[in-house]
């Protein structure tokens, strides 16, 4: 009488996922009488259950390996990079563009394109500081000709596991460029003006008010 075949054979529930995600293994053996698995990546990431449930948590992917034995002769599968584990992006940044404009500018901002990204969602605050228009990982603020101050922009990217970390807040400087012709006619003098660099301010102002100056090299 011939000895029954030893064959490893296996299937899994599923095989990718977004981290962290669950495993069910399933033996479909032909002879077998012991188990001996490996699952690098996985937790645990071995057993001798002929059917165990592992769970995957960090991205990457990862072989599968089933030993199984009779007794007397002993046999093995591997199914290489076989479970595929997917995460969020990674957080998104720096923002390059101009952190000084000024109102009714057009200004265009980028950060480099994320692995694994889907979409983008670029934030400005506040709101009325500009319109924005994105396209993935570029976006061209519109600044309102009615608004200036300091605004924050941010990113991040998402893909079919969620949203990654958002990038560090990028400051951008918004200037009334009219400042200095309004102000003129009511609280101070500049001369000469225009200057080649070297000028006077004079105040006319008879309030105890603190003012603050800020000059603008265009």
């Amino acid at each position: 009488m011939l000895p029954s075949p030893l064959v490893a054979s296996f299937t899994a529930d599923v095989t990718e996922g977004c981290a962290e995600f669950q495993v069910q293994f399933t033996d479909q053996s032909v002879g077998a009488s012991s188990w001996n698995w490996t699952f690098p990546g996985g937790i645990p990431d071995c057993s001798a259950e002929q059917n165990p449930v592992v769970t995957y948590g960090l991205k990457g992917d990862y072989d599968v390996t089933l030993e199984i034995s009779d007794g007397t002769n002993t046999t093995t599968l591997t199914y290489e990079n076989y479970i595929h584990v997917m995460d969020v992006p990674d957080q998104a940044g720096p923002i390059i563009g101009d952190t000084l404009v000024a109102m009714g500018d057009i200004t265009d901002y980028y950060i480099d394109a994320l692995a694994n990204c889907l979409e983008y969602h670029w934030e400005l605050t506040p709101q009325e500081a500009g319109v924005m228009t994105a396209n993935m990982n570029n976006v061209t603020i519109s600044w309102s000709e009615d608004w200036y101050g300091f605004a924050i922009l941010k990113v991040c990217g998402q893909n079919e596991c969620g949203p990654g970390l958002y990038s560090e807040d990028f400051v951008i400087h918004v200037f009334d460029p009219d400042g200095i012709q309004k102000l003129n006619e009511s609280l101070f003098n500049i001369f000469p003006n225009p200057s080649k660099g070297r000028f006077a301010i004079e105040f006319s102002s008879t309030e105890n008010t603190k003012y603050q100056l800020t000059i603008v090299n265009l």
